[in-house]
């Protein structure tokens, strides 16, 4: 793991919430989480990260699926540092690998257990924001996925017991050439573009919610937007785990975000 682990304190917060907790971040390898800062601003909770070091890394979900003893090291070092409640950014991260009938609860559990402290991941926090909403029916956004992650992406939420009416990419919406790992522009979507997977994501099928995956794809300063364009309720990956982040610290009713209406709590 990398050791540059820096502690976050925002002076002004979007919530008001006083706090000395600290919150841990677990972020991808070879990516500038932006988790702590962002998540310090909108709660005024410190933050710290650690991004995973995996060497040579493939992004492929197969080499993803192995790194549950990393990620194990990860949340060991943040908690001695300080943290009391540890997340994991990443979608994949919290569900690639899993033995059939397991849950992402069941590895954060696991990972809980040797650190000590609460674990989520991000894909845990976004489930729970769909069970909380009562979605039965989820359209699928996923703007940098290629075809393999798409498909597997799907049919893991569709094993966990939803219906899948979608799963969209930018590529597919025609946006953007199909996912290049050398082409760092896929993995920040601008709002433009994130806007347009999500409304492309419920065009292609009619849901209740559209989840939107991909750590990547910022959403704490479009969340009304795509809100407003179309007219359901959107879970994304980031808002996901920062609000299951809440829900462990006791703060999510603080946080404005989650509930500026009451389909969206």
């Amino acid at each position: 793991m990398s050791d540059e682990t820096h502690p976050k304190r925002s002076e002004a917060t979007a919530s008001g919430v006083v706090s000395q907790h600290i919150v841990g971040f677990i972020g991808p390898p070879g990516w500038d989480d932006p988790s702590p800062d962002e998540f310090a601003r909108l709660t005024g909770v410190s933050a710290i990260g650690m991004t995973l070091d995996l060497g040579e890394f493939d992004w492929s979900l197969d080499r993803i699926a192995t790194t549950e003893p990393t990620l194990v090291e990860a949340a060991v070092t943040l908690a001695g540092r300080g943290a009391c409640v540890i997340g994991i950014v990443g979608t994949p991260f919290g569900w690639a690998g899993l033995a059939p009938r397991e849950s992402p609860r069941d590895r954060s559990d696991r990972i809980a257990s040797e650190c000590g402290v609460p674990v989520v991941s991000a894909v845990a926090g976004m489930l729970g924001w769909l069970d909380d909403l009562g979605v039965s029916a989820v359209a699928l956004a996923a703007p940098y996925y290629d075809a393999e992650w798409c498909d597997r992406w799907a049919k893991f939420v569709a094993d966990a017991g939803y219906g899948v009416t979608s799963c969209v990419s930018m590529a597919d919406v025609g946006i953007a050439e199909p996912l290049s790992a050398a082409d760092e522009t896929h993995w920040a979507p601008t709002p433009e573009q994130i806007e347009r997977t999500v409304i492309g994501a419920l065009c292609a099928g009619d849901a209740d919610a559209v989840m939107m995956s991909g750590a990547g794809a910022r959403t704490l300063g479009c969340l009304d937007r795509l809100r407003a364009a179309t007219g359901r309720p959107v879970v994304t990956s980031d808002l996901g785990l920062y609000r299951a982040v809440c829900q462990e610290l006791g703060i999510a009713d603080d946080v404005g975000i989650w509930h500026d209406s009451p389909e969206h709590l």
